[in-house]
């Protein structure tokens, strides 16, 4: 049976607006038990006249065979009570994941996604195009509407979104699992923060140190040599030529 929010005024601080979630109309002290439905879980049959767990079972008839009876007379009727054995399981429990994440970590998971971004921004730029005339980085952070935005109002769109990641991708069931979970995030960011703080250094290293640039100078140099002695021996030139300019290269 599906769940619905009680509309005769039953309440749950945990819940979604206030509202207590019912499993059956079998569980609102507001409602006249109904036989015909559910009857509610244990310890919330709450309805007006509700027989509880302990209902007495209907008496059905049943068939008797009598064994070696004659032909035409095997099958009698009897009125007695049947004997209902009740099952052992119980109805599932419906957990309702109703939070929202508070405004600390909704700011510090935004931020992270916005570093994110604006790696892949900078890497994007300067391996694929070689520019190095990128985005200012304060527009890869919360602006200080949205930081109030998040502060005043628990509901508001940042706060709603994280909530979502959590419950769906990170599949948190409840505000503490979510809490920790974006803790735990930030928690791997900081090493990978050292890790790409150590990328972008040693680019900078690689292209402007004095000693990489003068090694790229000198390949670039024996390269061009060897360029023009092989071009020596495709037209022909003489091999003391060719000599010296074998010997350039090595």
């Amino acid at each position: 049976m599906t769940t619905y929010q009680c509309t005769k005024g039953c309440r749950d601080p945990r819940a979604k607006d206030g509202l207590m979630w019912h499993y059956s109309p079998n569980e609102c002290p507001a409602e006249a038990y109904n036989p015909d439905v559910h009857p509610g879980r244990p310890g919330k049959m709450r309805a007006k006249g509700h027989p509880g767990p302990g209902k007495p079972a209907e008496v059905v008839p049943r068939a008797k065979l009598s064994v070696g009876a004659p032909p035409g007379q095997g099958i009698t009727f009897t009125d007695s009570r049947a004997q209902v054995t009740k099952g052992t399981t119980k109805p599932a429990e419906v957990v309702v994941v109703d939070y929202i994440v508070d405004g600390p970590h909704t700011k510090a998971f935004v931020n992270f996604i916005f570093r994110v971004g604006y790696f892949v921004h900078v890497k994007v730029d300067e391996w694929a195009f070689d520019w190095h005339k990128h985005l200012p980085r304060e527009q890869f952070q919360l602006t200080k509407n949205a930081e109030m935005s998040i502060e005043m109002y628990p509901r508001n769109f940042y706060s709603r979104g994280v909530t979502w990641v959590t419950k769906n991708i990170f599949q948190a069931k409840n505000l503490q699992a979510a809490h920790a979970a974006i803790d735990g995030v930030l928690f791997f960011e900081a090493f990978g923060g050292i890790g790409v703080a150590l990328i972008f250094h040693y680019e900078e290293v690689y292209k402007n140190s004095p000693k990489m640039k003068k090694k790229r100078e000198e390949a670039a140099r024996k390269k061009a040599l060897k360029a023009g002695a092989i071009q020596m021996v495709q037209t022909g030139q003489t091999p003391e030529g060719i000599a010296i300019m074998t010997a350039a290269t090595a």
